[in-house]
């Protein structure tokens, strides 16, 4: 807002000032070089019957005459100024059936598959608003299939040379399926699809959100032997996938162990579980032990729920992670 000497407030934060033309006159008044001011009409001063109020009560207390060239002003009287607020009002409701009017033809053109922002990466915008492939489009194909792949938006930059954040912002826009967007809903658009629905859904199977996606076999499935925590996939700078605890440095002293190995090691066991049914008794061994502790919890949390049915919940619970 503007302010004059000792710290009086002139020009209320309210007021459109961020219009060259009006912030210009108010300057000029605040310095005291204005004694009348000449619109052609009052609506191209402002729309805002507020805004018209405050204005007039601040040229009023100024000494600043208002003027304008198709209305009759006089905002000395009663009359002129309930003249002035009418006219204020008419100029607020056209300002806002205008705005309604501009949200309506937008909703319409999109429900009628048309495109009304600034195209996305791959397309160009039409005269009649349908999107069309331009040469970009071969590329934003090539990013959908190798996020599909495994790789991390930092990979596919190095190899596309596409930004990291223009990356995100492609596999994320279901534009690039033919649809449109309006307030955060997607409808049928006119345009040509990039993708189809199986390459949108494979670059985005497996991604959980705040977590890297890795092309390791065992990313996701590897627990820590001393804590049970789940392991993350880390890189080292030789380029090294490794698999460390969570919680290590925090209570956990389990070393990183490399991918390679485990997977090797991985294959090794399912090798022998094939054809040991001692092995695999002891692996079921183990896997109800490490189950019991967590029952008993639940079964005292349930309130001494039988062990059946502890069993049974933890079967259905299994079921729902496996989906």
């Amino acid at each position: 807002m503007a302010t004059a000497g000792r710290g009086q407030t002139i020009w209320p934060s309210s007021l459109p000032v961020d219009r060259p033309g009006l912030r210009r006159v108010l300057e000029m008044a605040e310095k005291g070089h204005v004694s009348h001011v000449l619109v052609w009409r009052l609506d191209r001063l402002c729309r805002n019957l507020g805004d018209l109020q405050t204005l007039a009560s601040d040229f009023l207390a100024r000494g600043i005459q208002l003027h304008s060239v198709t209305e009759n002003l006089d905002l000395s009287s009663a009359t002129g100024r309930m003249f002035y607020n009418i006219l204020g009002s008419f100029a607020q409701f056209y300002r806002e059936q205008l705005a309604e009017n501009v949200r309506l033809g937008m909703s319409q053109a999109v429900r009628q598959g048309r495109w009304i922002n600034r195209p996305k990466t791959g397309y160009d915008l039409g005269n009649d608003g349908v999107l069309m492939p331009n040469a970009d489009a071969p590329i934003v194909r090539t990013i959908f299939r190798l996020r599909a792949e495994g790789l991390s938006y930092r990979e596919i930059e190095d190899r596309t040379g596409v930004k990291y954040s223009t990356v995100s912002a492609i596999l994320k826009s279901r534009i690039y399926l033919g649809e449109v967007l309006l307030s955060g809903q997607w409808f049928a658009g006119l345009h040509e699809p990039l993708v189809t629905e199986d390459q949108f859904q494979a670059a985005h199977r497996g991604h959980v959100a705040g977590r890297r996606r890795s092309r390791q076999v065992l990313a996701g499935r590897v627990r820590c032997g001393l804590c049970g925590r789940l392991a993350a996939v880390e890189y080292s700078p030789a380029g090294l996938a490794l698999f460390r605890c969570r919680h290590r440095g925090e209570g956990c002293a389990m070393p990183r162990r490399a991918a390679r190995g485990l997977e090797r090691a991985a294959v090794l066991g399912f090798g022998l579980l094939g054809h040991d049914e001692s092995s695999r008794e002891a692996v079921r061994r183990h896997l109800a032990e490490a189950r019991g502790p967590v029952a008993e919890r639940r079964a005292a949390h349930l309130g001494g729920v039988d062990g059946r049915t502890v069993r049974a919940v933890e079967s259905k619970r299994r079921k729902l992670l496996d989906l």
